[in-house]
């Protein structure tokens, strides 16, 4: 099981509303540890999922236990089967802190489980003039697994749902997606939003660049959706680093950043 989350400004955190993030998850389950069972051409299985956030003092702030009831065709089989697994999108919501997220899996047919622990700083996205959520990553190679339940948020902003993938074959298109939340907004002034690819010495072999107004926000805090795609054929094998960095040009020129590693085989 591979797992990635990322923090967002949820529907909770606006104004008047308590000041909750929306944790976006990823997991993608091996088609190996997959027992379908065949009954009619339809391929079935079930997945038990247990998601809990703890906060710093292991108090359980969000999270249950869910089941998931596969019941595949022939053909949506196939896929999982040539794809290598099947991805599920879950969401909790937590008040701003450090997180350890705790993920479980139970594969019924064949009794398989797993577990990850993920460490997780949800921020508080209105304390800062610019605040960014987490980088939303998809890809071409990626989207050949199908997604049980794709997360909405990501329908109109990515081609594919995001991927807990890091690791890409080269010549593969990756498109990003993240929220910029400008705090600064009554003050007329203008957001830049880099993002970059870092090799594995530091260099920088690509980056490009975008701007936004604060007259999109009309004068109220909010945020700029920004998405963009990289085409990796020109980045050799080997390790990188994708960099998301925002800076308002409002009082101090504040910046804020989100980091992702990956690699192209």
């Amino acid at each position: 099981m591979t797992v990635f989350a990322a923090p967002f400004k949820g529907s909770a955190a606006r104004p008047g509303a308590s000041p909750n993030a929306t944790v976006n998850i990823t997991l993608e389950l091996d088609a190996s540890r997959l027992k379908f069972v065949e009954q009619n051409g339809v391929f079935t299985d079930k997945i038990e999922l247990s998601l809990f956030a703890a906060d710093a003092s292991d108090k359980i702030r969000d999270g249950g236990q869910d089941e998931l009831d596969l019941k595949l065709r022939s053909q949506t089989h196939d896929a999982v089967q040539k794809a290598g697994g099947i991805r599920i999108t879950r969401a909790l919501e937590v008040p701003p802190g450090k997180y350890q997220m705790r993920i479980g899996a139970r594969e019924t047919n064949g009794g398989a489980v797993g577990t990850v622990v993920y460490d997780l700083d949800v921020p508080d996205f209105s304390k800062s003039d610019i605040t960014m959520s987490g980088i939303a990553v998809s890809s071409a190679f990626a989207s050949r697994m199908p997604t049980a339940n794709p997360d909405p948020l990501f329908k109109d902003v990515l081609p594919a749902a995001p991927t807990a993938m890091r690791e890409f074959p080269r010549g593969d298109a990756l498109a990003l997606f993240a929220e910029v939340y400008d705090n600064a907004a009554s003050i007329s002034h203008r957001v830049g939003i880099t993002t970059s690819v870092l090799s594995d010495e530091g260099k920088v072999v690509y980056t490009t660049s975008d701007e936004r107004k604060s007259e999109e926000l009309q004068g109220s805090r909010g945020g700029y959706g920004y998405s963009t795609q990289i085409a990796t054929a020109q980045f050799p094998p080997g390790r990188y680093v994708l960099r998301v960095e925002a800076k308002s040009y409002a009082k101090n020129n504040p910046t804020a950043s989100r980091e992702i590693e990956f690699r192209i085989k």
